[in-house]
């Protein structure tokens, strides 16, 4: 299903696959996220997987977590699964 959705978007996910994995490693190992909703992410929102070049998407929760009071590891999980496009550029 992945690899059908990169042949027909136009180059969106024309990325290399260190993009996927260190996407899956930022919202798996650090913030407890099941790679079926990483997957499920990726499948709503394909320039999801753009948005970690450089440790953009780690820099962006960074910011998140020091401008918001409260904020703790299960509402930035919370707010990465359900507004993912808060994310994006």
């Amino acid at each position: 299903m992945m690899t059908m959705q990169c042949k027909h978007n136009g180059g969106v996910l024309a990325s290399r696959v260190s993009a996927f994995t260190g996407l899956f490693d930022l919202l798996k190992k650090q913030h407890k996220i099941k790679a079926s909703d990483v997957v499920e992410i990726i499948n709503a929102y394909p320039e999801f997987v753009l948005q970690n070049k450089k440790d953009l998407l780690r820099r962006k929760i960074d910011l998140i977590e020091r401008n918001m009071k409260g904020a703790n590891e299960t509402l930035i999980r919370s707010v990465i699964k359900r507004h993912p496009d808060l994310f994006l550029r």
